[in-house]
């Protein structure tokens, strides 16, 4: 007989809901998996586009937090550089030199002038030059009498030579200073043999100053060689051959020669192909080193504002202080005596010197943050922006006074 076997159909038809029941929920019945749910899936997506998220908001979070410590350490370290290098030669200046010597000179720069606001919260407004001088050699000779037969009492104009040794023609007695008399005995020929082995030793041509003139001032002059009457070997007079031109009139029996640092600090265009004066603010960031009328150096960049004004105390048993912003070689300085937050008022300060400074005050602001940098939190860029520090420095040879 034959046996017929009804076979179970594997395939049946299902309706739409079943499909969907069968692929979101059914299970083998031996229960060994053999794929992934769509719901599985789904979830796990989600859960990894969690993570994800978590992860790059924490990075994205310390990089900014890395970025906002970097410019803060580069603003701090700038700053610090900066004072440390400018606040070094304000200490040493006017060193070897006489109290009413012009060893600081202040201005406003690159502006030829300028008032603070003093009552401004960023006060000050402006950009400042400071030039420093110092004593860098103590041999001081006067300047004497040359060998005409009726030789002129004054200096001045375009001088080829200056004599500094003259046994012929001496100053009077009442002229003539403890470390010089024109004569040429040992002392005498040590300070010009002093004169001319620095100037050897430092290419063969150096700066001297004349000092004083009518006017308390003095000015520099190239010193690049020395002549001896009659001869080198048993010389009666010596001189100095110069160029230059003097714009004063110094006075043969008073003045005297003088070897000065001078040091000027300002901030120069990053630009050199724009003048200081033309140069954007976003661009006059570079603080620069001038020794001696040289080329600018520069030492220090990102610095959106260099401002020095000095503190005067003419009488160190009265409690009156001038704030200073501008002081000139000669000429009587620029002076506040009503310093912030009150009202700015001009006040002049008369038979000023340089010994009686209180202290000088280097003002630095950051450079704005450019918005092609790095970017900043808000609220870092506006700390930045606002960024600014002031420190005072005392001259210590004003101390000898």
């Amino acid at each position: 007989m034959n046996k017929f076997i009804k076979l179970k159909p594997y395939f049946r038809a299902f309706g739409k809901s079943d499909i969907w029941r069968q692929l979101l929920f059914s299970k083998p019945k031996n229960h060994q998996s053999l794929g992934v749910s769509l719901t599985e899936l789904v979830v796990a997506m989600l859960v990894a586009g969690i993570i994800i998220q978590l992860a790059y908001f924490g990075f994205s979070w310390n990089r900014q937090l890395y970025l906002n410590d970097v410019a803060r350490n580069d603003a701090s370290q700038t700053f610090k550089t900066a004072f440390d290098l400018v606040g070094s030669d304000i200490k040493q200046a006017g060193a070897g030199l006489p109290a009413n010597f012009p060893a600081v000179l202040i201005r406003p720069y690159p502006t030829s002038a300028g008032t603070p606001n003093l009552i401004s919260p960023t006060f000050p407004t402006f950009n400042s030059e400071i030039t420093l001088r110092r004593l860098i050699l103590g041999t001081q000779p006067r300047i004497c009498p040359n060998n005409a037969t009726t030789p002129p009492t004054t200096i001045s104009g375009s001088p080829t030579e200056i004599f500094v040794l003259n046994s012929l023609k001496p100053l009077p007695p009442s002229s003539v200073p403890p470390e010089a008399g024109c004569t040429n005995d040992t002392a005498g020929l040590t300070l010009v043999n002093n004169l001319k082995n620095y100037r050897l030793q430092n290419g063969g041509t150096v700066r001297i100053f004349i000092y004083p003139n009518t006017n308390g001032s003095g000015e520099f002059l190239n010193y690049t060689g020395g002549n001896f009457y009659p001869n080198s070997t048993s010389p009666t007079s010596t001189s100095l051959i110069v160029n230059g031109t003097l714009t004063g009139t110094y006075n043969i029996s008073s003045a005297r020669i003088m070897l000065i640092e001078e040091r000027t600090y300002r901030l120069g265009c990053s630009d050199s192909s724009i003048a200081d004066a033309s140069c954007p603010a976003d661009k006059l960031q570079n603080l620069q080193l001038i020794v001696n009328n040289g080329t600018p150096l520069n030492l220090v960049n990102k610095i959106g504002k260099f401002a020095v004004t000095a503190t005067i105390q003419q009488d160190r048993t009265l409690d009156v202080q001038f704030l200073c912003w501008t002081i000139p070689q000669t000429g009587t300085p620029t002076c506040s005596n009503n310093p912030p937050p009150n009202s700015p008022a001009t006040a002049s300060v008369t038979g000023y010197a340089w010994s009686q400074l209180y202290s000088i005050n280097v003002t630095l602001k950051a450079q704005p943050v450019s918005s092609t940098g790095p970017l900043l939190s808000t609220n870092t860029q506006d700390k930045l922006n606002n960024l600014q520090e002031t420190q005072n420095f005392l001259p210590r040879n004003v101390l000898n006074y």
